[in-house]
């Protein structure tokens, strides 16, 4: 009986210290392999789960704490960004003027956001297009400016960064000028002091 007994222990012990903790879920495959990669290179053992359609992360309770922080300093997860097709669904009408406009605006920001984050070296990004409004002859009272604020990783060079982001979003919107993109960059690990590395005003 006490040799039945410790056997039953020492499998309950076993089976606990092989107990894991969800720390993210719904991820895509890409995402949660490239999120893996950061723990184990931080040194931090984790697992990959199918979970449904989309996986989960799994790791150690006691490293919890330490991966959520990891895997922020590499910017993941990553941010999540509406299509153009969600924004403006086919089976649904625009009511006015302005509805069209701010959903326009919205999903400008939304699709420049997702590009911009794809260069190398950029975390996240958030872009906030302004369209000016028309008088009554449609001449516009206004310029059309954007303001983009990205965090990069740490030993970025953010000069011929910044110009990269500029002359995408410059280009990609009708009637903006290079000169009226305002990039702020910001080291992603410093991200909770929100120290700036580099701000590009209208030059």
């Amino acid at each position: 009986m006490r040799t039945r007994s410790f056997l039953v222990v020492a499998l309950l012990a076993t089976t606990l210290m092989g107990c894991k903790s969800e720390l993210y879920k719904g991820l895509s495959q890409r995402e949660a392999n490239e999120m893996i990669a950061v723990l184990l290179d931080g040194g931090i053992e984790a697992e990959r789960q199918m979970d449904g359609g989309s996986y989960r992360i799994m790791i150690d309770p006691s490293l919890f704490s330490r991966a959520v922080k990891t895997l922020s300093a590499a910017g993941y997860p990553r941010a999540s960004f509406r299509s153009i097709e969600e924004v403006f669904p086919g089976d649904r009408m625009i009511l006015t003027p302005f509805e069209q406009k701010t959903r326009l605006r919205f999903a400008l920001g939304q699709e420049l956001a997702k590009t911009v984050s794809s260069l190398p070296g950029i975390v996240s990004a958030q872009v906030h297009v302004v369209l000016p409004d028309s008088d009554i002859r449609g001449q516009l009272v206004a310029k059309t400016t954007a303001s983009v604020l990205i965090r990069v990783a740490a030993g970025t060079d953010t000069a011929p960064l910044v110009a990269q982001v500029k002359m995408l979003v410059s280009n990609a919107v009708q009637g903006l000028s290079y000169q009226d993109v305002v990039v702020i960059a910001l080291d992603n690990a410093t991200r909770s002091e929100g120290q700036p590395l580099a701000v590009q005003s209208k030059l």
